[in-house]
Parts: structure tokens; C-alpha cells; sequence
């Protein structure tokens, strides 16, 4: 007789299998102790006790301590599952209840990290959203099968449109896809964190895309020159802290770094910005005391710092970041940034219209906001690149707008909110079809074919 078991009951029982164990091992160990002990205080009375004591003390065998001890582990592991146990079992009913809180799911998650079980509550979460993405899109494609033979197209197309919003490109069912000519309206979801996961994955394969090339500053400012846009001078040397210089109108930030973090501005030596912590510091020993902070806390990985020029000449007034999302030849989105004395964002859309997107809703500030002269610059450099996406990063003060850096994956992506994901997801699939005809019409890109010769003629050097 075969007899056919459930895998994940079983998986469910091991601790509590697990516990029921211990604990038997622990009551026998109890029980055997306690009969040590009994016979210990007996033998203890003997002739051959009290001869024994007499003996060297390394003839002596402590087998009571041992025994001891050994309990003492025992009970160590019982407690130990125990506490693994109820962790489980507490998120089991957090999962199951009606409404998911987070504050609950983020408190057991830590519980379990405590007490190592960190990998059955991920087990569990997974099962738990496998579970309602499957029973929500079951429900969602049984409405849309409901009525994709309806005589009402209005009707049809208005609930495809619904559903469409609310399903993930690999959730799509393909008879939606394939009646999607028949709904004007109605439109897969697109997503530009989607879109730039996918990125990712692509570059890892392939280190010699264009994005992932203009990451790099050094090519970011060969190109520049190429398509001459004014960018600060820039040392290649890199320092250390026991090595970096104090000069003048620089910036000294962390080879491979991110935001603000181990970021100075130096206007000169009694007048350095310390961006992140939002503070003026004096000399050159409190500044390499900064930077061996910012080490020690893990902000920045290695002791690599780079210089360059600072844009803008006055104390109190630091060039503002502008940073522009663009996609292959069109700017969606602007970003202006002003980091002192306060750290503070103002969103733009192309037609100089200030939004919210999710994102620093607690920093916002009235920014000025840039030309349109400005954002046919950061497009016409756009249409240069092969890339569906890429953010092109500048410096500005009021006299002029310096080029800074390529930004291929911004940080923080997925802090965009559904709306302003979706908008910008249809910009990068437009930007992905327009680069795709381009290159099917054998469109050159010449300065960035330039740059690539440059670099293949260093490297045989």
C-alpha cells in the first residue's frame, strides 16, 4: 500500500516533532540525573568515597558536571525551539487575518531574525502573496472572460481598461493580449521599475551597453567633450584620507559612491560644506576626521576620493542639482535639487507643471524650475546615446548649467508612486520602440561611436 503525504503538512509538523524530542530527551535526562544524584549522596557515605577524595585531583572523574552541563544544553535547544515555534505560529495568524498590517508583519520578521528562523517566516510570506496574487488574478481574469464576447464593446473595453491597470505584464492572460486591437481604451500596464529591473538583468549579462559605459565618469566627461557641454575639470588621480589635498573650489567625494554621503564642498579652507551632515567644518584635519567617520559607518566602502570642480563660487549658495529623466530624445520628468542649508526636492514635468511622485513628499520645497532651452539640451544629449533611458545630471547656479554625470539606475526607482510608475514606464516602452526603428533604419550615432574608438584606441596603447 503506497501511501501518498502531504509535503508541506510534514514541513509544518518538523517543529513540533522537533519539540516533542527535546522535550523527551530533556525528562530522561532529568530522570537520569536525578538517580545520579541518589546514588552520588549513597556513595558518598562509602569507605571507597572517602578513600577516593584522597586521591590526586586528576584521578577524579566529574561526571555530575557533565551531566549537568549536558542538561543545561538540552535545555538551551528546548527554549530554542520553543521561541522558534511561537514565532511561527504568531505569524501563521498575522498572515491569515483579514487585513495584513504591516507594523505586525515587520515586528515578527524581526522577532524571527532573533531567534534564527528568518528563513521559514520568508518561506511563509512567499507562499502567503503566491497564494492571493493567484486567487486575486483568477478573479480578474474570470471577469474579463465574463465579458470579452459582450455586444457592448464600451462595456468590454471600459472593464479590460480596469483590469489591465491592475495586472503586471506577466500576469496578462494572452486571450486579453490578443483582443486588445479590438479596445482602443485598454492597455497593458507599463512600469518603469519593471522596465529597469529588466535593465539590470541585461546589463549584468552585458557590461558594454551604452548606459552602463557612460556610468563611467571618465567616459561620461569624453563624451561631453565630444558633444562640447561645459563640465567641471576633473582630477583622475585618486586619494586617500592621509593623501587628499585641501584646494580651493573643489569637491571631494567617494570614488564609488551614492547621494550625499562623503560628499564636501570646499570653498576654502576654513568654509567646507559637509553635504550630508549639513554642516560647516574648518581645516584639513576635521576634514579627514569627517571622511574617517564616514568609513568607519560603512557610507562610503573604500578609502577612494576623487576631486573635482565645485560649480558655484558663493558660501551660502551651492550649485542646485537638475537632474532629467530622458528617454531617447524626450525628458518626462526633472528633478531639482537643493542640498544646503536644508536638503529639499521640487519635481517637474516637461511643461513646467510641479508635481508629487511619492517621492521625499516630507522635503519638498518651490524650486525655479528650468528653461526650455535647458531641457532641449539634456534631449538633444539623450538622442546621442542608444539607450531607452537614461538620467543626465547637471549643475546649476544662475549664471549657467554645468554637465555632472550619467545616471543609468537612479536610486530608489521603486519609490515612485502607481501613477507616476505607469507614466513613466509608457515613456520608456515609446523610447524602446523609437530606439528600435532607429537602429532598424541604420542610424548612426556618431559622437558616441567616437567615444568608443577613443577607448578602443587607449586600450592598445
Amino acid at each position: 500500500m503506497i501511501i501518498i503525504t502531504d509535503h508541506k503538512e510534514n514541513h509544518d509538523r518538523e517543529p513540533i516533532q522537533q519539540l516533542i524530542q527535546k522535550e523527551a530527551e530533556l525528562a530522561y535526562m532529568k530522570k537520569q540525573h536525578k538517580q545520579t544524584t541518589k546514588e552520588t549522596e549513597k556513595l558518598k557515605d562509602s569507605k571507597k568515597w572517602k578513600a577516593a577524595n584522597k586521591l590526586p585531583s586528576y584521578e577524579k572523574q566529574p561526571k555530575k558536571q557533565t551531566l549537568t552541563q549536558q542538561i543545561e544544553n538540552l535545555q538551551i535547544e528546548l527554549e530554542q525551539e520553543k521561541e522558534k515555534n511561537a514565532v511561527k505560529e504568531k505569524f501563521t495568524q498575522i498572515l491569515s487575518e483579514k487585513d495584513l498590517e504591516r507594523t505586525k508583519i515587520e515586528s515578527i520578521i524581526k522577532q524571527g531574525a532573533q531567534v534564527a528562523e528568518i528563513d521559514s517566516l520568508l518561506d511563509m510570506l512567499i507562499a502567503k502573496k503566491q497564494k492571493v496574487n493567484q486567487d486575486l488574478n483568477h478573479g480578474l481574469r474570470a471577469v474579463a472572460h465574463l465579458y470579452k464576447n459582450n455586444e457592448n464593446v464600451e462595456i468590454t473595453d471600459y472593464l479590460y481598461q480596469k483590469i489591465l491597470a491592475n495586472l503586471t505584464l506577466e500576469e496578462t492572460p494572452e486571450f486579453m493580449l490578443r483582443d486588445l486591437d479590438d479596445f482602443p481604451s485598454a492597455k497593458v500596464k507599463s512600469s518603469f521599475q519593471a522596465s529597469l529591473v529588466s535593465q539590470s538583468k541585461k546589463w549584468r549579462m552585458n557590461k558594454v551597453m551604452p548606459e552602463i559605459l557612460l556610468d563611467d565618469k571618465r567616459l561620461a566627461y569624453k563624451f561631453s567633450d565630444l558633444l562640447k557641454i561645459r563640465r567641471p575639470w576633473f582630477e583622475e588621480q585618486t586619494y586617500s584620507i592621509d593623501h587628499v589635498p585641501l584646494q580651493e573650489k573643489s569637491v571631494i567625494k567617494p570614488v564609488n559612491g551614492a547621494g550625499s554621503r562623503g560628499v564636501y564642498l570646499v570653498f576654502h579652507a576654513e568654509y567646507i560644506q559637509d553635504v550630508r551632515r549639513k554642516k560647516v567644518i574648518k581645516g584639513i584635519e576635521a576634514l579627514r576626521e569627517h571622511m574617517s567617520q564616514d568609513l568607519d559607518r560603512n557610507w562610503v566602502e573604500e578609502d577612494q576620493w576623487s576631486i573635482e570642480e565645485l560649480i558655484g563660487k558663493e558660501e551660502e549658495r551651492a550649485a542646485k542639482d537638475i537632474k532629467f529623466y530622458c528617454f531617447y530624445g524626450k525628458v518626462a520628468l526633472v528633478l531639482e535639487i537643493e542640498r544646503y542649508p536644508a536638503l529639499r526636492y521640487c519635481w517637474w514635468t516637461r511643461d513646467a507643471i510641479r508635481i508629487s511622485t511619492g517621492r521625499y513628499e516630507n522635503e519638498l520645497f518651490k524650486g525655479t524650475g528650468v528653461s526650455h532651452q535647458e531641457i532641449e539640451l539634456a534631449e538633444s544629449i539623450s538622442k546621442e546615446i542608444p539607450a531607452p533611458f537614461i538620467r543626465i545630471d547637471f549643475l546649476k547656479t544662475d549664471e549657467e548649467m554645468v554637465f555632472g554625470e550619467f545616471t543609468p539606475k537612479p536610486g530608489n526607482f521603486d519609490d515612485f508612486n502607481q501613477v507616476t510608475d505607469s507614466w513613466l514606464g509608457e515613456y520608456f516602452t515609446e523610447a524602446e520602440s523609437r530606439l528600435f526603428q532607429d537602429l532598424i533604419d541604420k542610424k548612426t550615432f556618431r559622437y558616441y561611436d567616437e567615444m568608443i574608438k577613443s577607448l578602443q584606441q587607449e586600450e592598445k596603447m
